[in-house]
């Protein structure tokens, strides 16, 4: 008895050595494990910027943003492949949040690099809720989906893409960590980056703060321009002297080294711009197409309406533009002025005008410009649409005019001038500026370095057409009235989109 005793005991100790050893081992596998990772995500991080990153150090330009609520964040999670069809599992997607078309392109990149290095994982592009739609209205409206503007079938075939309202269903308002990015402006040769406290990365504008230490989730910060909030567990920012996508998608690749699934990203506009031709090459540059609703209604106004594709249109800002110093927009009469003056020089007879102010647009057409009222077109909205639907249908009967008129330093201007080089209308003299008032100014010579030329065009036919009118002006406004300024091209993708073909037929 006792020598079985014995040997029981034998046993029991020697199973005892063998699980400590086994716990042993894989504590020493797991941390062998950890210093690989950590040695890994230290070596990726030591050279994360490509030399086509560096040459964007000439494009770095320190801009204004509009005052409006914008949605400037994102989240990732990582997901095995396949699993997004048939279940999403909490521990395995990757996605990304974000807005604004501009800030759009720049993620979609980031998600695209990220898929195509990635073969075993699935990135999505989590489309964030839209409640502010438009600069001019402050008014919180419910929360809309992407689909109700954009037409989410193309983005699907070049990128994955998920709603929020499907995301927050399956993983409700959170998130494993929260990071941020900063400039360091003083020393932009050292190729090393910083992390620090995430306050530290203008703590203002994010609203965070920490508001249960106790928590899982701790953290909490506004997101999707006050659509909602998002919690997450950990935060971050990283300060370097050029935040690219190619920074971005190495910070994300190698915090998936880590046991993190997903990482909200804010202040994505801090991210540099990709150049035209990286979006081209990655089928991104055309992805962003307004619904078929929408174009539909524009494509009517233009067939039933105008009932001709020979008109020129222009975006007149007003309102917060007034305040602008580097660009002083013209009265209103000087503007309606020279725009009848380009449609003359045209041979065109239909002006089609969106404007933030078309109530006091309107008001001096018709004291000033009576015999000229029949050239000025305006859409309606009849159909009591959402403003943001009204704004697209205003940006496409634009996007099809023979010669649009912007400003350039408007995102509506931007965005139509984009759509514009997608259908082929991306020539220089199709595409103008209203030029700022104070332009022929000789120190104005700041405002002059944005457009790629300047020309004074002395029509006398046209001229004689505006006779009445033109005479009773000053030489000053005469001499703006001539002035006409060109865009640069290089900023605008130069093919033709496929996606926007049947929508574009006669044009």
């Amino acid at each position: 008895m006792n020598i079985e005793k014995a040997e029981a005991k034998s046993k029991l100790i020697e199973m005892s050595k063998q699980n400590i050893e086994n716990k042993t081992k894989k504590e020493l596998e797991l941390k062998q494990k950890q210093e690989e990772l950590l040695e890994k995500r230290r070596l990726i991080l030591k050279s994360l910027l490509t030399p086509e990153a560096h040459a964007r150090l000439s494009r770095i330009a320190i801009v204004k943003e509009e005052q409006a609520r914008k949605i400037e964040d994102i989240i990732i999670r990582n997901s095995q492949m396949g699993l997004i069809y048939n279940k999403i599992d909490d521990d395995h997607l990757i996605k990304i949040i974000e807005l604004q078309k501009e800030i759009f392109y720049r993620l979609s990149l980031v998600i695209y690099n990220l898929n195509k290095k990635d073969k075993i994982k699935i990135y999505y592009l989590v489309l964030p809720p839209w409640c502010y739609v438009t600069h001019w209205n402050i008014r919180k409206g419910n929360n809309l989906r992407w689909e109700f503007f954009f037409n989410t079938d193309i983005m699907k075939k070049v990128i994955p893409i998920i709603e929020y309202e499907e995301y927050e269903k399956l993983y409700g308002n959170y998130s494993d960590i929260m990071i941020n990015s900063k400039y360091i402006l003083d020393n932009y040769k050292e190729k090393s980056f910083l992390i620090l406290p995430f306050e530290e990365c203008n703590i203002n504008v994010n609203r965070f703060k920490q508001f249960c230490k106790k928590c899982e989730h701790k953290y909490n910060v506004l997101y999707s321009g006050y659509c909602t909030t998002i919690n997450t567990k950990q935060s971050e920012c990283y300060s370097y002297n050029m935040i690219s996508n190619y920074f971005i998608t190495s910070i994300l690749e190698n915090l998936f080294l880590y046991n993190i699934t997903s990482v909200l990203i804010k202040q994505s506009t801090n991210i540099l711009v990709p150049f035209v031709n990286e979006l081209y090459q990655s089928n991104l540059e055309d992805i962003l197409l307004f619904n078929n609703k929408l174009l539909s209604y524009g494509n009517n106004y233009i067939s039933n309406i105008l009932k001709t594709n020979h008109y020129i249109s222009s975006h007149l800002r007003y309102t917060d533009f007034k305040y602008i110093s580097r660009y002083n927009v013209p009265p209103i009469h000087i503007a309606l002025l020279k725009l009848l003056y380009i449609m003359f020089i045209n041979n065109c007879r239909i002006i089609f005008i969106a404007s933030d102010e078309k109530v006091e647009i309107q008001k001096v057409i018709n004291k000033d410009f009576h015999q000229y009222k029949k050239h000025f077109y305006f859409y309606n909205n009849q159909n009591n649409l959402h403003e943001g639907e009204f704004s697209i249908i205003e940006q496409w009967i634009c996007t099809r005019s023979y010669i649009f008129i912007g400003n350039i330093f408007s995102r509506f201007t931007m965005n139509i001038n984009w759509e514009r080089h997608l259908i082929n209308k991306g020539q220089i003299n199709q595409n103008i500026d209203l030029c700022s008032y104070h332009i022929n100014d000789d120190n104005d010579q700041d405002i002059k370095n944005s457009y790629k030329k300047i020309v004074h065009i002395f029509n006398h036919k046209a001229l004689q057409k505006i006779k009445n009118i033109y005479d009773n002006y000053s030489d000053r406004d005469k001499k703006y009235i001539n002035t006409i300024c060109y865009n640069f091209l290089s900023h605008f993708p130069n093919n033709r989109s496929i996606y926007r073909k049947e929508y574009i037929t006669n044009t």
